[in-house]
């Protein structure tokens, strides 16, 4: 190793960037969205071909029938219809017509609320039409849907309006002290419900499909209402909803989903994933495309309205509304397919209004005029339907936290009874982790490692290396090592990327002067190769973490920590190789929300000696049951990880190395309580203890710098 002057010595961020100067991987941060979506392009050209091959009626039924049975899988089972217990709150008498103030339970305890408006004069029953909000915090009390809502009532249609959860009046997060929402707007909430609903192996989505059909079976209720003749709408998110509760209840005949629809192509081309509850785990990897849920009702009449400058990109939606077109014209029924189009933005336009007005004219068989009026806006009060203007401020009711909470606690029932096995629990434990993940043992790449380059310090050098992964990105790694001989290697993970502790006075420079060879990679969606375009896109509004990105993966029934692993993997493998001697041991240091990526990593590849996790969550259960989780934790989240195992499950797996557990943090990155606790490290000391290692476990509850390092010692040793 050459001589080093003090001008060898570069600042720290110059030292440890490894990408910079390679202009191949300019775009690494957005390498780690683009491979998710050449994964997922494959599943959607897998369907296309089957789907361009139908012809036939025949052809059609089938495909029908199969795709809603997946839909319905994909969907999970809804709850059993309990009693609506509706009551009307309140009437007020406008001109022409009259607004019933309802409420009613699509579940015990979890209340909707609704506006029924119905005409004057109605001579016999009327066709009525279900009206889906889109992402107004207000509901459909919103301006632009109030004049639709008007419009259609002025016609003759009765029209039942409802909150969708997190909107309106129906705020599952609400300070109790201020009855203020807690994240102010509608998409913050639908992200910290939805993730945790996936967290759980659910989806937001079923939550509103089934307010939706609940909302049907009120108007059922209604004798003003004609059953036959049911229709619904809806814009933007309300687009997706219509969209949704057409496709699975057979009992609307027209549905016109407004500001939507497009192709899965087209939409992670451009925006990318969207809020929780317009994802189905597992969507695309079972070949499933937003034009099956216009196909499965096919040939009932479908109208799309769209406009050529919405963020739901036009091209899509005019191949969509070509494949649909086609099934159609097998059954006989080409004009039940229609779409309106008009050039504006993510918007209502008159033109599209009075085209969805004379589709439901047509199709639920009500003589009038398509002509979209000018309509005098309700106020406020005259849409409030509970006491207090929210569900939670005004009635003793459940939340989706509530539910949440409720599931997890059944599911952690189910682990606690597993765990009388435990030998036999964690065999399964590794299976499902595995499954869960998504994790794949990384292939050999197509070339080995790139040294990048090396900077002199005291004592030790920095040296930086890139991991070809394949041709769109490659893991950048730096590795501190010691002048004297290793004692062996450690593999430190922090969420701020390689760079954060690498500098003087940093863990990192800490563990290398203790003899040790430190590397640490960034990993997809960290430090250089993270989080892209697609982070700032879909940043969390508490955070600058990627749901989005984090989401795209549940698309594929897969993880961002499965992907992340196979990555470290990657890196672990080429840390024994190049600095490793024989019996050399590794070992694994994870900061904060990579802790749970290690976890999954010792016991999934027992590639590690020992595991120390600082500052890091030992629990799902917590995640999912702490109203306000931090966005931080979100990467290390698992869908569905809860139906079969927790994080203190994979610690018991480590069972007999040495592990340490320092600063134990709750779901919401807060030092965790004494039951809490317990409960975690129950089943964790009950697998050390049955491979008499108990003293093989350490713990330091919490602790400053000092103690966190003193911890650090007696572990290393």
């Amino acid at each position: 190793m050459a001589d080093a002057s003090d001008s060898d010595v570069p600042p720290p961020s110059q030292a440890t960037n490894v990408l910079g100067s390679w202009a191949i991987y300019s775009d690494a941060p957005n390498a780690f969205y683009k491979s998710f979506t050449d994964e997922a392009f494959q599943f959607l050209r897998k369907r296309k071909v089957t789907v361009d091959r139908l012809s036939t009626e025949q052809d059609w039924k089938t495909y029908r029938e199969e795709t809603r049975r997946k839909l319905a899988t994909l969907i999970g089972p809804f709850p059993e219809r309990t009693p609506l217990n509706a009551h009307v709150t309140g009437t007020v008498q406008k001109n022409g017509f009259h607004i019933e103030k309802v409420i009613y339970e699509s579940q015990p305890g979890f209340y909707v609320t609704a506006a029924l408006f119905i005409p004057d004069g109605l001579k016999g029953k009327a066709p009525a039409i279900l009206y889906c909000s889109g992402h107004s915090a207000s509901g459909f009390r919103s301006g632009p849907y109030q004049t639709l809502i008007l419009n259609l009532v002025k016609k003759g249609f009765i029209v039942l309006a409802f909150d969708p959860i997190g909107q309106g009046e129906r705020l599952q997060y609400v300070d109790s002290a201020t009855g203020h929402p807690t994240y102010g707007r509608p998409a913050p909430e639908h992200i910290q419900a939805g993730i945790q609903c996936f967290l759980l192996g659910d989806s937001l989505a079923r939550y509103m499909i089934w307010d939706g059909i609940r909302s049907i079976d009120y108007l059922f209720t209604r004798p003003e209402v004609d059953a036959t003749r049911l229709g619904i709408t809806g814009r933007s998110g309300g687009g997706t909803q219509s969209a949704y509760i057409a496709a699975v209840d057979d009992r609307i005949l027209a549905a016109a989903p407004e500001n939507y629809l497009t192709t899965f192509e087209q939409l992670l081309k451009t925006r990318g994933p969207q809020d929780p509850e317009q994802i189905f785990p597992d969507s695309i990897a079972q070949g499933f495309d937003l034009a099956d849920l216009l196909l499965v009702r096919a040939p009932k009449p479908a109208l799309i309205v769209a406009t050529t400058r919405d963020m739901f990109n036009i091209d899509g939606t005019q191949t969509l509304f070509t494949e649909a077109s086609r099934a159609y014209a097998a059954f006989g029924q080409a004009d039940a397919m229609q779409m309106t189009v008009d050039d504006a933005e993510h918007a209502s336009t008159r033109k599209n209004r009075e085209a969805t007005y004379a589709f439901f004219l047509r199709y639920l068989s009500l003589p009038g005029e398509k002509t979209d009026e000018n309509v005098d806006r309700l106020s406020l009060e005259d849409l409030r339907i509970t006491r207090t203007g929210q569900v939670a401020t005004s009635l003793p009711s459940e939340t989706l936290p509530d539910l949440n909470r409720q599931l997890t606690q059944r599911f952690t029932h189910e682990l606690k009874r597993r765990r009388e096995n435990l030998p036999a629990h964690l065999v399964a434990v590794k299976a499902a982790a595995a499954r869960l993940t998504g994790y794949e043992p990384a292939h050999e790449p197509d070339q080995s490692a790139v040294f990048s380059g090396r900077f002199v310090r005291d004592g030790h050098a920095l040296e930086k290396y890139l991991l070809p992964v394949d041709n769109r990105y490659a893991i950048p790694v730096i590795a501190l090592v010691p002048a004297p001989p290793s004692k062996g290697i450690v593999l430190y993970l922090h969420p701020g990327g390689k760079s954060v502790q690498a500098g003087e006075g940093g863990e990192m420079e800490w563990l290398v002067k203790q003899g040790y060879t430190v590397i640490a990679p960034d990993l997809p969606g960290l430090g250089e190769l993270g989080p892209g375009t697609m982070g700032a896109v879909g940043a969390y509004p508490r955070s600058g973490l990627p749901p989005r990105l984090w989401s795209a993966y549940v698309f594929l029934g897969k993880s961002m920590l499965g992907r992340q692993l196979a990555d470290l993997d990657r890196t672990v493998k080429f840390a024994r190789a190049r600095f490793g001697r024989p019996n050399d041991p590794l070992f694994g240091v994870a900061r904060g929300s990579l802790g749970p990526l290690l976890l999954h990593a010792g016991a999934l590849t027992d590639s590690f000696d020992r595991i120390a996790l600082l500052g890091a969550p030992l629990s799902y259960r917590s995640m999912a049951t702490i109203p306000g989780f931090s966005p931080n934790l979100v990467p290390a989240m698992v869908p569905a990880a809860l139906t079969a195992y927790d994080l203190p499950d994979l610690a018991a797996i480590l069972a007999p190395h040495r592990v340490l557990l320092a600063d134990i943090r709750d779901g919401a990155d807060a030092p965790v309580d004494n039951d809490t606790l317990k409960e975690d490290l129950t089943v964790i000391e009950g697998a050390y203890r049955a491979k008499a290692s108990a003293q093989q476990l350490q713990m330091l509850r919490s602790g400053g710098k000092p103690e966190t390092f003193a911890a650090l010692e007696a572990w290393l040793r």
